[in-house]
């Protein structure tokens, strides 16, 4: 059996950190045009998009053909509410297993199975001297404008977002990385919480409803109106906040081994 994660022919910036994470953890990489339903292959494809609504017909069905194909969700719920519009059984029923890495997301629906998106070591680089107080790496919008301009506002140093050396740079001189949600569920965010695991950065967030499989020593949880107070609070103080991030998600929950699990 070969594990092969399946991108989009669009290229998503927000996912090239699940190819990253795929690829490091020793799995094949291909395309959706790569999908052998008659194959002994599992396919792991991500985010949902028309090109793979085109192809899931070619696909059939399980019990159909010989591959086994995952659908994993890393959308939310709020933003893509595919249990209230009907999508997520007409889709449903082109794959093997729907995935989803928040908790309380996969007990909305019984077809939704939970699983860990774990990260890996060589994600992140050794940390280096402190520049900033604070990154986040988000689009922002909505509520997140108030919170970002407050931490702004206390004289707090923001770490810009970018991607690939700029962002590297970033991480590693960053002292926290904080999340708020861009909508009202408050959602165990899986990438983001991979990649600050990967750098050692302590996380700070809004409570979420589930934020398994993090503890309170592991992730740095408030009610968003002491969100800026507690990121500088972290961002003054010696915490080893990032390193049990990255024990619980590098160590104890690595990428490969919760995707082995989870099939």
């Amino acid at each position: 059996m070969t594990i092969v994660f399946a991108k989009t022919r669009h290229e998503y910036g927000s996912y090239r950190d699940l190819w990253t994470l795929a690829s490091l953890a020793g799995f094949q990489l291909g395309t959706i045009d790569d999908v052998d339903p008659d194959s002994d292959n599992v396919y792991v494809v991500s985010p949902m998009n028309g090109e793979i609504q085109e192809l899931m017909p070619r696909w059939r069905k399980p019990g159909d053909r010989k591959a086994t194909i995952v659908w994993w969700f890393l959308e939310r719920l709020d933003s893509t509410p595919m249990l209230a519009d009907g999508s997520f059984d007409r889709h449903r029923v082109h794959f093997d297993r729907v995935w989803v890495s928040d908790r309380w997301m996969a007990a909305q629906h019984p077809d939704l199975q939970y699983m860990t998106l774990g990260s890996h070591p060589e994600f992140g680089n050794p940390r280096g001297a402190v520049q900033y107080d604070w990154t986040h790496q988000s689009y922002v919008h909505g509520r997140r404008d108030p919170v970002y301009n407050r931490l702004r506002n206390m004289g707090l140093r923001e770490g810009p977002n970018g991607w690939d050396d700029a962002r590297d740079t970033v991480l590693r001189t960053s002292a926290t990385m904080v999340h708020v949600q861009q909508f009202d569920l408050p959602l165990y965010t899986p990438l983001r919480f991979a990649i600050a695991a990967a750098y050692r950065l302590p996380l700070v967030c809004e409570k979420l409803h589930d934020s398994h499989p993090l503890d309170d020593a592991s992730l740095i949880q408030v009610p968003l109106a002491q969100l800026p107070e507690k990121v500088r609070d972290v961002a003054g103080s010696k915490t080893d906040a990032g390193d049990r991030l990255y024990d619980a998600l590098c160590i104890r929950h690595p990428f490969r081994q919760e995707v082995e699990n989870a099939l």
